[in-house]
């Protein structure tokens, strides 16, 4: 009995505390991984959600900018059509001019109503 005893408090206790110092020791490593894992998907989760926002502004910004070339294209397209009519017309006018001009040169003795009306239907008919 006074063996069991000597055992008891020589090996016995000493090897309890230990076990459970270990247990201890493993139970706050896995309670500080569990944490760190937590930390982890948390900080997972908003990267994902800066890394959608970061998309989202992205394309918002690409659409912007194809909205706004197709206006300035289209402002653009608008300009040389203008320009191009408008020289279009004075080249028009200047034809007719130059037309009555040498109508006025190579037939001197008709009235100018005459040889207006012979330049209108000369550059209507180039028209058509």
């Amino acid at each position: 009995m006074i063996q069991l005893v000597i055992f008891k408090k020589l090996l016995l206790n000493p090897v309890k505390k230990v076990i459970a110092e270990r247990k201890a020791k493993a139970d706050s490593q896995i309670a500080d991984a569990a944490k760190l894992r937590t930390e982890a998907e948390a900080m997972k989760a908003e990267y994902e959600q800066n890394l959608q926002n970061a998309r989202a502004e992205a394309n918002q910004i690409v659409a912007r900018a194809q909205k706004t070339a197709t206006a300035r294209s289209e402002e653009i397209v608008g300009e040389a059509r203008a320009q191009a009519a408008a020289l279009k017309q004075k080249a028009e006018a200047d034809i007719a001019q130059e037309r009555k001009k040498v109508s006025a040169l190579l037939f001197p003795s008709l009235p100018a109503s005459v040889l207006s009306l012979t330049a209108a239907y000369r550059t209507n008919d180039s028209d058509s």
